[in-house]
């Protein structure tokens, strides 16, 4: 291992290869990750590797253009998150092909950006499934200080127009979406427990199912007492 900056992405990417676990590679369509361009890395090890490389715009993006799916894990993790700009967030949501990239790139870059809120408006409304879902992929992660009320409502109004969208990876995102702005203070948590009810009231039966699951984790005493806690803080 060099010292940080000596490296180019195609030395890294060498090094990432020779700790790939077949073991590891083996399991990775349990958890719904494509096998192909996939070394078998766990995410540990990768972040111990990023812990070791400077960060850097022009390594990271060597590193997303490799295709290789443990490389551009990596990459989120050394791109400079204030040096991403909208066009480029564009481009590389679009390489995105599975959950566990879409929630790194969202949540090791985009949310730690300047442009988290306008991709979260601008990629809700895609059609692609991996877009949709870092829509609100970026909403269940990103930090509540760095947006308003006014951003979280329109942030569940966002949800209530994707709640019926049955594809896996982006009901999922949807209602981690709603359940993270319910657990961020007690005015939110109202809001999106008002946003729940409507959607258990829909005739869709995978919304109606996404509301009644939010309601119940938004009410369990665990949230609740952990809210008001966090309220008296304050």
């Amino acid at each position: 291992m060099g010292p940080k900056g000596t490296e180019t992405g195609d030395d890294i990417v060498e090094r990432l290869k020779k700790v790939s676990n077949i073991d590891y590679w083996n399991n990775l369509r349990r958890f719904s990750i494509p096998q192909k361009n996939s070394l078998g890395i766990p995410v540990p090890e990768i972040r111990r590797f990023a812990r070791h490389i400077e960060q850097s715009r022009p390594i990271a993006m060597e590193l997303w253009k490799t295709g290789i799916h443990e490389a551009m894990i990596l990459a989120t993790m050394v791109f400079p998150p204030e040096q991403l700009t909208m066009e480029e967030a564009n481009v590389m949501v679009g390489n995105v092909d599975s959950w566990d990239l879409c929630d790194h790139f969202t949540g090791n870059l985009v949310c730690n950006s300047r442009v988290a809120i306008e991709a979260a408006e601008e990629w809700y409304s895609r059609d692609e499934e991996f877009v949709k879902r870092s829509a609100f992929s970026i909403i269940a992660q990103l930090d509540r200080k760095n947006f308003t009320e006014k951003d979280v409502k329109f942030f569940l109004e966002c949800i209530l127009a994707s709640v019926e969208d049955e594809r896996n990876f982006v009901a999922k995102a949807v209602s981690w979406a709603l359940r993270e702005i319910g657990k961020s203070c007690m005015e939110y948590n109202r809001l999106a427990m008002d946003t729940a009810i409507r959607i258990s009231e829909m005739k869709s039966r995978s919304a109606a199912r996404i509301g009644r699951t939010v309601i119940k984790e938004l009410s369990s005493r665990k949230v609740r007492a952990r809210l008001e806690n966090s309220s008296g803080k304050d």
